[in-house]
């Protein structure tokens, strides 16, 4: 990441608190960003962080409680675990607690706290809302992008999990693969007018680990 995409998210975590009324913790921002720069990390890192936020602010313009949900959606990013979003949602909860949140934005808090969670499972239930429409678009941009960028998503992603083994990561990414659903996937009309671009990477990745996964799955 080059030092104008540092100072980008810099800013971004000065306007999020600014929503807020408060300062800005920089000490808990360098925690935030060591967390994504953890070595078993390929694709959830500050890189992931920085193109979340660029699409949430080309596409949605100023949005402080989104970009603060991405912040800390992935802090939490262990691939043995089914608690990630979960854990990184009471993160999210114990930071704002120590600003006093609780006490002057609760409702703004629970609902980032609620959004961290909606991103385990990209479905949204209950009670409707544009946050979790902006939220779950912007987390699952990748699916938007050039093929070329969808590539390396995708070999970043095996590098993740490879410690699971070729056999059963080809077994569970092409279950995974077939179970998306390109046209409800995204929420936002500035996403679904893209859908077709999803639909294309899906489609060339099963492709690529059915006849040719070496492509792929050789990534280092």
């Amino acid at each position: 990441m080059n030092l104008k995409q540092e100072l980008y998210l810099v800013r971004e975590w000065y306007r999020a608190h600014r929503e807020f009324g408060i300062k800005p913790d920089w000490r808990e921002f360098k925690r935030v960003r060591a967390a994504y720069a953890e070595k078993h990390r390929h694709y959830h890192t500050w890189q992931h962080i920085y193109e979340c936020c660029l699409f949430t602010r080309k596409h949605y313009g100023l949005q402080p409680l989104v970009v603060m949900a991405l912040f800390y959606h992935d802090i939490v990013y262990d691939v043995t675990r089914k608690d990630n979003e979960e854990l990184s949602a009471q993160q999210w909860i114990d930071y704002a607690t120590s600003r006093g949140l609780h006490r002057v934005a609760y409702i703004k808090m629970n609902l980032i706290a609620d959004g961290i969670r909606m991103t385990a499972t990209h479905k949204i239930t209950g009670i409707k809302s544009l946050f979790y429409d902006m939220l779950n678009d912007a987390d699952m941009h990748v699916f938007l992008c050039p093929d070329s960028h969808y590539l390396e998503y995708a070999q970043n992603i095996w590098r993740e999990y490879r410690g699971f083994g070729r056999e059963k990561y080809l077994e569970g990414r092409l279950a995974f693969l077939n179970s998306v659903d390109p046209l409800t996937m995204y929420y936002t009309h500035q996403a679904t007018r893209m859908v077709h671009h999803a639909k294309a990477n899906l489609d060339l990745e099963k492709t690529i680990l059915e006849t040719d996964p070496d492509r792929i799955l050789t990534a280092s």
